[in-house]
């Protein structure tokens, strides 16, 4: 077909009309999403997706989810020895940071197994108090210390302190009480629209902020 031809074709389906067909050329809205290797079309009205292996709503709820929450953690190494025999426990103190507007954590550290080991000790060398029934206070016997940590005079009540990327923890080595702060790196790695909950951020605002996406052509029906 020479280029003539071709325009003598193009001008005779240029109507839209032609042996009782009607012709158009549709541009139909739609946003094309890869996750991995699935691809997912989405309706340019709704947002819906064509799979039917997922919830058509799977991609919106994937972003309302994904734009408000992110997952925010740090796990600090932490040991507890009893001050009497010596015996030792290594446990890790795990952070979840994910909370926005929270900026401080607080708690006690635990060593669950030493503190066993301790308490079926003393209940099998009864004290002379306890033996002629006379109350008897129990001094802590465990000590604690966050592995890396450093010497602390800063902060009222804690006496060492650990620097890790998204919190500094304080600690009282004595009786395990800790507070850990949030850094500015930990807030700078919120979700974007963190301030918000899920459920603030509708379908319709979605499918208008898909289509700020770029642009792409994909002959697929």
């Amino acid at each position: 077909m020479n280029k003539n031809e071709f325009e003598v074709m193009k001008k005779t389906l240029s109507t839209g009309e032609f042996d009782g067909l009607s012709i158009r050329v549709v541009n139909a809205p739609r946003f094309f999403v890869k996750l991995g290797d699935r691809e997912f079309w989405l309706d340019g009205k709704d947002g819906q997706s064509n799979r039917k292996d997922f919830n058509p709503s799977y991609i919106l709820e994937r972003l309302r989810a994904s734009l408000t929450t992110k997952d925010l953690g740090e796990s600090f190494a932490y040991i507890g020895a009893d001050r009497v025999t010596a015996d030792s426990e290594r446990r890790n103190l795990s952070l979840n940071l994910s909370h926005y507007g929270v900026n401080t954590y607080t708690g006690v550290l635990a060593v669950p197994n030493l503190a066993n080991h301790i308490e079926k000790a003393e209940l099998s060398n009864e004290s002379p108090e306890s033996v002629v029934g006379l109350e008897t206070s129990k001094p802590n016997r465990i000590i604690f210390n966050l592995v890396g940590s450093f010497p602390c005079a800063n902060k009222d009540g804690f006496d060492r302190v650990k620097h890790g990327a998204l919190a500094t923890v304080y600690l009282n080595s004595n009786t395990g009480e800790y507070l850990a702060e949030k850094t500015d790196k930990c807030r700078a790695k919120y979700a974007p629209l963190a301030h918000l909950k899920p459920s603030e951020i509708t379908n319709t605002d979605l499918v208008k902020a898909l289509g700020s996406a770029p642009v792409e052509l994909i002959y697929q029906v």
